[in-house]
C-alpha cells in the first residue's frame, strides 16, 4: 500500500486520493509517512481520507463530515479553536 502511494506522487497528476493512508502503522512511522504525502504533494492536490484526527494537522483544508453531510471546514487550527465535532474526536483520540 505505501509503495504504491509513493509510486502515485512519482506520477505526473493534478491530484491524489489517499484513502486511510496510514492504517495499520505504528505511531512513528505515520508521521514519516505524513511528512513525506505532506511535503511531496505541494504541486499536487492530495484528498486524505482518515478517521485519525492527528493525521491532518499540517493539512491546508479540513472537511469534517457526519453521515454524509459536512459538519465543519478549516484548517486546524481553525477547527481546534471552534471546538466542534473535530475538536470533540480529536480529544477522545489522544487517549
Amino acid at each position: 500500500m505505501h509503495i504504491a502511494t509513493i509510486r502515485a506522487f512519482l506520477k505526473p497528476s493534478n491530484c491524489i486520493v489517499l484513502d486511510e493512508p496510514s492504517s495499520a502503522i505504528d505511531p512513528i512511522m505515520e508521521k514519516e509517512f505524513l511528512d513525506f504525502i505532506f511535503k511531496n504533494s505541494q504541486s499536487k492536490m492530495a484528498l486524505i481520507i482518515t478517521h485519525r484526527m492527528s493525521s491532518v494537522k499540517q493539512a491546508d483544508e479540513i472537511i469534517v463530515l457526519d453521515q454524509g453531510r459536512l459538519i465543519e471546514q478549516g484548517n486546524f487550527e481553525t477547527l481546534m479553536k471552534k471546538q466542534g465535532l473535530f475538536y470533540e474526536l480529536f480529544l477522545k483520540q489522544q487517549y
